[in-house]
């Protein structure tokens, strides 16, 4: 294979030859008997010396510098001799000679030396030392040069003066210049583009120089997602930028199978929508590659495919996709081929992931036998000879107690987890061709037992490049698997540490068997260790593909015309088998027990673009660029699902064992269409790159929106100064530029049918017209979209030569109108009725410092220190009495209301004075401020709000020779919290849950006992029956400040060391990341009630062959 590619290429360039040397020959010589005539006025030397060059056909050679400084001439000749129209030209200053059909032109004072033929040999290569074919090599301000050969090699002939400049040129690299003072041989480095990406904003449909846009976006590399850990590309743009909020999942923890809740500056909608439709309305926009993409897709992408993520914040940088991008847009760059010779990369991740229970606060055995007997349930009952039973039921826990019985559960469902992650990739390529080839596997085993997640990906990409034409191709196939824990963690937890756990044979199905009150109650208490040990299914598998093409033209310099379209098709199935031998099924038909459910999702859709590019720098200050473009996309999913019991075993989860579909149940199908269409205009504007402006418009079409509101339109206006670049800045300032935009992006994050009446076909329902059917939901042909008006104002400083940098945006964003479910006469058929309701505002500061202490690139040395942070506010308006009947619902359940002048992270309850010493009864405040014993649900009002005074991430980076570490720190200050676990355990606490499940020690430790106790909590006999809610009151809400160990990090760079060689390695990093490692804060919460959060430790290792 390499041999033919050789000769190919050896062939290429012998006809090359072959066709330069016929040219040459073909343009014959100059002879002084050639005419010259020139008719310039006012002209630069420079335009003089071309119009000789277009008529002599010879080359020249000289000093740009010394030539600009002649200044303006004037040239009229008609048929002279070159000698008579060079020194018309020149004047006396210049001399000139002929050498080899180029003319060398040098000052009249210095003495001229003689022009010698100089020959220069050389090799190409990149920075992994790897030769480069095809480079350009030319003769700085001439047309001669050469091109390096399949090995990088190249050999000039030219005349040699000095400061003679070489210039090397390769497309995805960047230009060289070195500068010729007779060595015998070079050796030139050309660097990636790749490397100039934090000076690019990328937004999916174009690139933008930083110093020209005027939107807040800010671009991270690999290597910065890297440094933050390589858990996934979310989890590191948390720690690197303030902007981007990830809601830790306090049910959830770190689940590998569970979402992430993301914002960007806040939610622009109402939080319930997630419920409602079932897709998040507050998500960001993900864009991978150009087109749109899912969030798990994000996820589960490997880090080492990625060369840079760029986060568009405001309206100037999100408004080219208009009603998408309300939310924030993260735009994700796949690596591209290198060119070169063919290469291997493989990096490797290994974790170790380790549950994190030091949240809980859970009684011990003797603990909670102590809180049983004080509650009075083994010596208060309404019958006697009922007390005999319940003190043989306490001796017998008793026994167990005092025998060394105290079992942590806890312990029982987790494990330390062990992921890794390997990647590799072959690429090559010339100037013409560039190839890569990539297989990655992401194995994620969860630190709950039987829980994981796999994904295995395959990537081609192709760039082919022909004359003013690009074709760029990037496929991916992907294969998941993906296994849910066989029970919730709270299992575990609830369950009392004095049964024991360790058993003599099997596993039994209970940890106890009795009776108490005459056998009027029974107790079954079941063993979660006997659950999990019986056969389930509780997973799903998919498969996709996602085919990515791109044709770029570029017919002439400054315009470009491209097309686009990315193709995706998916399917994912779910099973879920319980086995009839679980202790759910316990009071369950025999025929009934077991169940089984699979639910099968195809996806197909397409997407689309058409862009002309237009970017011209007129008369040196006036930078002009313009895209004009249409976009199209088209998703449609079918879902299929089912569910069957009755199982006679839990052998084969196979739904063929099955009695009957689920009681009042049948197979459902769901079909759904989802269509858009975008015509989108963006200009940009540069005076001087000082007075810069964006304006951006789209008009978008979909199929989500009420029939009459099918259209809408998206702006935004964006202007800066670069104030850096006028003539009284000094020069200790390196960058300074102020930022504002204005503008109404939009939101269509909901799903298809929502603004439609849909039906449901009941096959009941039989007639002489067929089937019936029934009404799903109403329709709203009139419902808006949904816009938000966002504004931003923005400062970007750099001083001291780069050694401080200074990033930070004040925004406030007004949603209006909002989408709402709203609630309806049950009367109608339906409960629920989406429209436009209310608006919504958001108001924020975010900061980014950065300060190097120490810099010295001689020894490779640099140590900085970070610090970010966001502040934000939210509030409701226009609502009115349109939630009301919500919030009533939500009163007895929920801490959240939907009220003009609420905010979304508001806690809403009664507020409380504490307990009163005397009576152990809580004492509430009324809205006039009044004391009372009587809770009135009437009286709530707003007693805190989640969101913190201020929230980031603060941390040093320091880098040496090869040899970095940095550690980065999260702070979170003066944010409330309703301590809903530690409400549940205590006061929420009902009555036959006293004795069933384990509850946290404060329910023992901080109770009222007696007249002049001064306790946090009431006395230790207060439950509420099985149907009850106990009062949710401001006592329970606590001040939580928090520091956590966000990242640490240690990494070595081996270079291009000797030993790398004999191991056919051209280079090496190693490195070692630590997230999550500890957490301190003023509270103590549960935090992973379903499935626990973790600490990882994690080791890397790239090598490039």
């Amino acid at each position: 294979m390499n041999f033919l590619l050789k000769t190919w290429r050896f062939m290429k360039l012998t006809v090359f030859l072959i066709l330069f040397g016929i040219l040459r020959l073909s343009a014959g010589t100059y002879t002084q008997a050639d005419s010259i005539s020139l008719d310039l006025s006012n002209a630069t030397c420079k335009e003089a010396l071309d119009a000789i060059k277009k008529q002599t056909k010879l080359d020249f050679f000289y000093n740009n510098q010394e030539i600009n400084a002649v200044g303006k001439v004037s040239v009229h000749c008609q048929n002279v001799s070159l000698d008579e129209a060079l020194r018309q030209v020149l004047g006396k200053k210049f001399t000139f000679r002929i050498v080899d059909n180029t003319v060398v032109i040098r000052p009249q004072e210095t003495k001229p030396d003689p022009v010698q033929q100089r020959v220069v040999k050389g090799v190409v290569v990149d920075v992994q030392g790897l030769p480069l074919p095809g480079v350009t090599v030319l003769l700085k301000g001439t047309t001669l040069g050469a091109s390096t050969d399949m090995d990088g090699k190249f050999t000039l002939s030219f005349p040699h003066t000095a400061g003679t400049v070489l210039q090397f040129s390769f497309i995805g690299m960047k230009t060289a210049e070195v500068t010729f003072s007779g060595q015998a041989e070079l050796k030139v480095v050309l660097e990636e583009e790749t490397t100039q990406m934090d000076e690019v904003v990328v937004t999916g449909i174009f690139e933008r120089k930083s110093e020209s846009f005027t939107g807040s976006a800010t671009t991270y590399k690999k290597e910065d997602l890297k440094m933050m850990g390589s858990q996934n590309i979310l989890q590191s743009l948390k720690t690197l930028d303030p902007s981007f909020h990830i809601t830790p999942n306090n049910e959830f923890g770190s689940d590998p199978n569970k979402l992430p809740d993301i914002d960007i500056r806040g939610k622009t909608s109402i939080v319930n929508l997630k419920e409602d439709y079932a897709v998040d309305p507050n998500q960001p926009l993900f864009i991978l590659d150009g087109f749109e993409v899912d969030l798990q897709t994000i996820v589960d992408l490997n880090m080492e495919r990625v060369a840079s993520v760029t986060i568009l914040k405001d309206a100037a940088s999100t408004a080219i996709y208009g009603s998408r991008a309300a939310n924030g847009v993260v735009v994700v760059e796949t690596k591209r081929p290198a060119p070169g010779t063919l290469r291997l990369s493989y990096n490797g991740d290994f974790t170790v992931q380790m549950p994190d229970l030091s949240d809980y606060n859970m009684m011990n055995a003797a603990e909670k036998l102590e809180f049983e007997w004080l509650t009075g349930y083994y010596t208060k009952t309404s019958n006697e000879e009922y007390l005999v039973d319940r003190m043989n039921l306490y001796n017998q826990r008793l026994k167990n107690v005092q025998s060394g019985v105290d079992t942590y559960w806890l312990s029982e469902p987790v494990r330390t987890g062990f992921s890794h992650k390997h990647n590799m990739y072959v690429e090559g390529g010339d100037d013409a061709m560039l190839y890569g080839v990539g297989l990655s596997y992401n194995g994620t085993q969860g630190v709950m037992k039987q829980s994981g997640r796999d994904v295995l990906s395959f990537n081609i990409d192709l760039r082919y490049r022909k004359g003013k034409f690009s074709f760029d191709n990037k496929f991916t196939l992907d294969y998941t698997e993906s296994q849910n824990a066989p029970q919730s963690f709270s299992v575990y937890v609830q369950t009392n540490p004095y049964y024991p756990k360790d058993y003599e044979g099997s596993v039994p199905k209970y940890l106890e068997e009795s009776s108490v009150d005459g056998g009027f109650w029974s107790i079954k208490v079941e063993n979660p260790l006997y659950n999990a040990s019986l056969n389930y299914l509780d997973g799903a598998k998919e498969i996709s593909f996602r085919n990515n093409f791109q044709m770029e033209w570029r017919p002439m310099d400054g315009i470009m015309a491209r097309g686009r379209i990315s193709l995706t098709k998916g399917n994912n199935k779910s099973e879920k088998f319980k086995s009839p031998f679980h202790t759910d099924f316990d009071e369950t038909e025999k025929t009934e027990r077991g169940s089984y459910t699979k639910s099968t999702t195809d996806r197909w859709g397409y997407d689309g673009d058409v862009t002309v590019t237009y970017g011209k720098l007129l008369g040196d200050v006036h930078q002009v660029n313009a895209v004009l473009g249409w976009n199209f996309s088209s998703t449609r999913l079918i879902n299929d699902a089912f569910t069957a019991i009755g199982f006679p075993d839990d052998n084969v989860p196979n739904p063929a064992f099955a009695n009957e579909y689920a009681t009042e149940s049948k197979p459902s199908y769901n079909e759904s269409t989802t269509r858009s269409t975008s015509f989108y205009l963006n200009l940009n504007y540069a005076y001087n790159n000082r007075y810069l402006l964006d304006v951006n418009y789209r008009k978008d079409g979909s199929s989500v929106f009420g029939t009459n509101k099918r259209f809408t339109d998206s702006w935004s206006v964006g202007v800066a100064w670069n104030i850096h670049n006028e003539a009284f800045i000094g020069d200790w300032v390196n960058w300074l530029k102020l930022r504002f935009s204005v503008g109404n992006p939009g939101n269509q994050n909901f799903s298809a049918y929502k603004a439609y009446t849909t039906y449901v076909y009941n096959t009941n329902l039989q007639n002489a017209f067929g089937m019936g059917a029934n009404v799903s939901g109403f329709g709203n042909p009139d419902l808006k979209w949904q816009k938000t008006m966002d504004y931003n104002l923005g400062l970007d400083l750099t001083v001291l030569n780069n050694r401080l940098k200074i990033n930070t945006d004040v925004y406030w964003k007004d949603t209006d109108p909002m989408l709402v479910t709203t609630s309806i006469a049950s009367s109608t058929g339906r409960d629920s009725y989406i429209t436009n309701l209310g608006a919504q505002r958001t108001k924020g500061v975010s900061f980014n410092v950065v300060g190097t202490v120490m810099s010295k690139a001689e020894d490779r040395l640099n140590w900085s220190f970070s610090l970010n942070g966001r502040h934000q506010k939210q509030t409701y308006r226009n609502i009115g009495a349109g939630l009301e009947l919500l919030n009533d619902e939500l009163k007895s359940t929920s801490l959240t209301r939907y009220r003009d002048g609420g905010s979304p992270t508001d806690i809403w309850a009664v507020r409380s004075a504490g307990i009163d010493p005397m009576t152990g009864s809580e004492i509430y405040i009324k809205k006039d401020g009044s004391y009372t014993f009587d809770y009135d649900i009437n009286d709530e009002t707003v007693v805190g709000n989640t969101e913190p005074l201020l929230e980031g991430v603060f941390g040093t980076n320091l880098y040496y020779r090869g040899f970095s570490i940095s550690a980065y720190f999260r702070y979170r200050i003066d944010a409330d919290y309703f301590n809903t676990e530690l409400y549940n355990r205590i006061e929420n606490l009902k009555t036959t849950a006293m004795t069933a499940y384990n509850q946290d020690k404060r329910a023992l430790y901080d109770r009222w006992q007696k007249p002049g106790d001064r306790a946090q909590y009431k006395k230790i006999t207060s439950t509420v029956s099985d149907n009850e809610t106990a009062p949710m009151t401001s006592r329970y809400v606590q001040k939580e400040n928090t520091l956590s160990g966000e990242s640490i990090s240690l990494a070595y760079e081996f270079g291009e060391q000797k030993w790398l060689k004999k191991v056919f390695l051209k280079n090496m990093t190693i490195r070692a990341n630590m997230n999550d490692i500890f957490r301190c804060s003023t509270i103590k919460a549960e935090r992973g009630t379903s499935y626990p959060f973790a600490r990882t430790v994690s080791f890397s290792v790239n090598m490039t062959f």
